[in-house]
């Protein structure tokens, strides 16, 4: 009886060791999730005869889908948007200061836009819109082309597009301290790198927004 069990025991054993794994390429076939920056990039490719060349059209896409399109534009049509766009957010400020100041912003763009402008510049336009427009609504005339987009947040298994750009980060635009601080941190969770972040779109997008909340 013993000896009986023993080789019962045995040929179970056998029998683990001996089923054949299921092979990786015998389940259903799952469709791979591709990244939006690569769906928008594709959607480019296949429409660049019919791409947005208006602020109405351009402001139906979604923030990732404006960046691969604006990247295929050529320089003329980038600062005909650019000249729209001022002239909308001039209709919601009522101070002559901040009028002039986006009036003087839209007269410069050939030179922003055309030429490789040192970063320096850049950085001054940015302090003065600052200065004279307020950090939100600097954010929204010189950081962001058509309608003010959602903050980028992490979300999903997949890595999503990078948001922001550490060279010209626009993530604090959000007050404080009546909301947490926002800075872009290169990087973040894998994020995919795009083109077209910061001032006037001219930096690469390489991180994302996060939050930092101070306690009082």
């Amino acid at each position: 009886m013993h000896k009986m069990l023993v080789g019962f025991v045995a040929l179970m054993g056998s029998a683990i060791w001996t089923v054949p794994q299921p092979k990786a390429d015998s389940s259903p076939d799952v469709p791979a999730v591709v990244p939006e920056c690569e769906l928008a990039d594709q959607w480019v490719a296949a429409n660049l005869d019919a791409l947005p060349t208006t602020l109405a059209t351009f402001g139906e896409h979604s923030t990732t889908f404006r960046r691969a399109i604006y990247k295929a534009l050529d320089t003329d049509v980038r600062i005909s948007l650019w000249k729209e766009h001022l002239v909308a957010v001039a209709r919601d400020v009522e101070s002559p200061q901040q009028r002039l100041f986006l009036s003087e912003v839209s007269r410069d763009l050939d030179h922003y836009l055309q030429s490789a402008t040192p970063q320096s510049e850049i950085k001054a336009l940015e302090e003065k819109a600052v200065a004279v427009l307020g950090k939100d609504l600097a954010h929204r005339a010189i950081a962001v082309l058509g309608p003010d987009p959602e903050p980028t947040t992490r979300g999903g298994i997949l890595a999503p597009d990078c948001g922001c750009s550490t060279e010209s980060d626009w993530c604090n635009a959000w007050r404080w301290p009546w909301q947490p601080v926002r800075s872009c941190v290169e990087g973040s969770a894998g994020c995919l790198e795009t083109e077209g972040c910061g001032t006037l779109l001219l930096f690469p997008c390489d991180g994302l927004c996060e939050r930092w909340l101070f306690l009082e």
